[in-house]
This record gives structure tokens, sequence and C-alpha cells, in this order.
């Protein structure tokens, strides 16, 4: 029998908790939209005219639900808020189960008992978009890949030599800066856009290079040294 439901943190609302989701409402964010009124004229939208248009935090409305003895149920809300209440999370919601979302989770209501049955509200004040299971440096798996609209975006170490090496980014939905975790370097360049960038050994980011946006990013290496390149994707 199919039970509604997700995992927060390392422990799952129905075979941890014995709880399943009986509501969900996952809001979508507000977009950051700049307006500018003109006297005598409609409005002039400049939204997009820094760069793509960002979103504010998004709210998850859920009411949980289970079945247990009703002397339980004050014991059990405790020992769950004791867990979760005010504190960060990462949810995964089993019918999405190629994304989570991240956030900080509140119980808001006492529980709603009727007979075993009980039920309460919480809320997630979650981050504008789902992040991808998976980052850059990790292989996916055949289980929570979306056929129709998951990327592949495993790149693994990659070792550039005299001859340089072009690595590409593919596209996605969310913007987001790579780090370069460099290794046994020497005058080692990355080019994107135009402008070279210097990787030394270590950690390195540069906010001026973004990727997993609306197209496609060539990443092309010269110099000598082993590079991997940390990112991940997301979606609203």
């Amino acid at each position: 029998m199919y039970v509604k439901s997700a995992r927060m943190n390392e422990k799952h609302l129905w075979e941890d908790w014995g709880l399943y989701i009986e509501k969900c409402d996952i809001g979508p964010p507000e977009a950051n939209d700049i307006f500018v009124a003109v006297p005598w004229g409609k409005n002039i939208d400049l939204s997009e005219v820094n760069g793509p248009v960002t979103y504010k935090k998004r709210n998850i409305q859920m009411e949980l639900g289970g079945i247990m003895e009703k002397k339980e149920w004050r014991t059990f809300l405790s020992g769950f808020m004791n867990e979760y209440h005010g504190k960060e999370i990462k949810i995964i919601f089993d019918d999405d189960s190629a994304f989570y979302y991240k956030g900080r989770f509140y119980v808001k209501s006492d529980i709603e008992r009727t007979a075993r049955i009980g039920k309460f509200d919480v809320e997630v004040i979650a981050e504008p978009y789902k992040y991808e299971i998976h980052d850059s440096q990790e292989p996916w798996k055949w289980d929570p890949f979306n056929f129709v609209s998951g990327v592949i975006r495993y790149i693994g170490e990659v070792e550039i030599t005299e001859a340089g090496k072009q690595i590409v980014i593919p596209r996605g939905n969310m913007l987001t800066v790579p780090v370069f975790q460099v290794f046994k370097s020497s005058n080692l360049k990355a080019r994107c856009g135009g402008r070279a960038y210097m990787l030394k050994d270590g950690r390195n980011r540069y906010p001026q290079i973004k990727v997993g946006g609306r197209e496609e990013v060539p990443l092309d290496f010269e110099g000598t040294g082993t590079v991997k390149i940390y990112y991940r994707g997301g979606s609203l």
C-alpha cells in the first residue's frame, strides 16, 4: 500500500515515525520583481535587467497524521518536536525523490485526536529552489533519476594535460557558482565567457563563473593539474 510520506534528515516520516502526509501544499516562491512607475505611462519592468529573476523563500505546509493509542500522542509529539521544531531540515518527498527542499521546520498546531487517529500541522520555510539529490561529484543512480526531466551532471575528477581540456556544463533551471578543487597544478587556468581565471591548488571559487542556467557553459582549461568541479542543480 502506498502511503504519501517523506524523509526528513536521516529519518522517514512513515517508516521511522509512523506518520503519513494527509495534506501538502508546496507554495510557489514569490519573485523579486521590480516595477518602476513612470508618470503618465505604464510601469517599466526591470526585474531581469541585472540577470535572471530571483525568488524569496517558499512555504511548505503539511498536515501529518498517524495512529497510536490516544494516551501516547502527547509524549510522541514532544519527541517529534525535540527532533525537528525550529531546526533546519532537508526534506525529500517520496513522489519527488530526485530533489530535496532545505529550510527551517516548525510544528504549527497541537494534536487533533479522534480515538487513536491523531493529526497536527507543520510548516517548512524553505529556500526557493529544490535541489538535485546528486551533485556533480556524486555518480547518478537509477532509482531516483527522472528520465523525462533529469540531467546527469556527474563530472568526476578530470586530469588537465598540456593539450588542454574542455568541460561542458549542461543547462538547467538554477544558476549557481561552482567550486574548483585543484590538485598538483601548474599554471592552470579556466576560460569562461572570454575571460581566464587562475586556478591554484586547493579550493577556487569565482562569482563571475555561473553554471546551471538556461544555456550550456563550456569551460576551457589550459596548463596542467587535476580538477574536481563541484556544483548542484536545482528547480522551482
